[in-house]
């Protein structure tokens, strides 16, 4: 019983920071992070990326060599409707600004200044956050 008091949900915000820093992470482990319906707006173009398969592909084929990276994130407190909290939803918002590295960017690592929302899910709110929407566009 007590092994399962501490594991406690996992804060939004936490969530967010293992998102935004997808370079640091596996990327075969942050797709299990996300719903089967997940939505990823591309950054640097006009399209999306539509469910957990096709996620998995274009973060691990396509963004992988890359290196992309969410730098210097300025976020408002988490969104959750309906005045709850961390401890009463099941539906929580990170929204801000940051500067988005990658390798394409010329020269190398030169920041893009982006605006971002992730949205996050559970079924219940013992559940760990999972990533069912991320948009970030050029400021």
């Amino acid at each position: 019983m007590a092994k399962l008091i501490a594991q406690a949900a996992l804060d939004v915000i936490q969530r967010f920071n293992d998102v935004a820093d997808n370079n640091s992470v596996d990327y075969n482990s942050l797709v299990l992070e996300m719903e089967a319906d997940v939505v990823l707006k591309r950054v640097l173009n006009p399209n999306s990326v539509k469910g957990i398969g096709d996620a998995s592909g274009y973060l691990n084929a396509h963004m992988r060599p890359l290196k992309p990276a969410l730098r210097n994130p300025v976020n408002q407190p988490p969104w959750f409707p309906g005045g709850g909290t961390n401890n009463t939803s099941t539906y929580g918002q990170v929204t801000g600004t940051g500067n988005y590295y990658d390798q394409t960017t010329t020269p190398p690592l030169t920041p893009t200044p982006v605006t971002f929302t992730l949205s996050f899910v559970r079924n219940s709110t013992g559940d760990d956050w999972s990533l069912i929407n991320s948009f970030a566009a050029p400021k």
